[in-house]
């Protein structure tokens, strides 16, 4: 959902409006995903209350239930792109790739804003008022230090040809 996978999908002559509907379907499942992250903690939240511990107080089992959805969601995200790096070593460069990662694009929304909250509620909850700032300004810089790094390898691998090493 990037310029690279932007260029990269015009570059193997993927219609505009192909690449526009996928990234559109991103933004509907990324929202989606929004009411999944509630839904999945209160399943875990319930276990957890039917379950052994039941001498644990209510903070806690929520958010032993916020980090099970974290762990989960985590996990199915990389889970739903799996099947881009299957088509590229099987199939190689050919149009059902393509469409393939733009699909699976799409859906591993729905997992990666779930993360994305279940992450967010963790830092909230578990990060001390007065350091509350620093922890969140370090993760926003990491990110971004990280979209740099993603940025200048596409500078470097920058014939189309040569973008299965990004």
């Amino acid at each position: 959902n990037g310029d690279l996978m932007t260029s990269y999908l015009k570059w193997r002559n993927v219609s505009p409006s192909i690449i526009g509907s996928g990234r559109g379907l991103g933004a509907i499942f990324g929202l989606i995903g929004t009411f999944v992250f509630p839904k999945l903690t209160t399943h875990y939240y319930d276990k957890l209350i039917i379950s052994r511990h039941t001498n644990l107080n209510e903070n806690k089992k929520q958010l032993i239930s916020i980090y099970k959805v974290g762990f989960l969601t985590n996990w199915l995200f990389w889970v739903s792109l799996l099947p881009c790096l299957l088509m590229f070593i099987f199939f190689g460069e050919r149009g059902i790739t393509d469409y393939t990662v733009i699909l699976c694009m799409a859906l591993s929304r729905i997992w990666l804003w779930s993360f994305d909250l279940a992450e967010t509620q963790i830092m909230q909850e578990l990060t001390n008022d007065d350091e509350r700032g620093i922890i969140c300004g370090m993760q926003t810089a990491t990110c971004q230090l990280l979209y740099v790094i993603v940025q200048i390898m596409g500078i470097i691998f920058h014939n189309p040809a040569t973008f299965g090493y990004l």
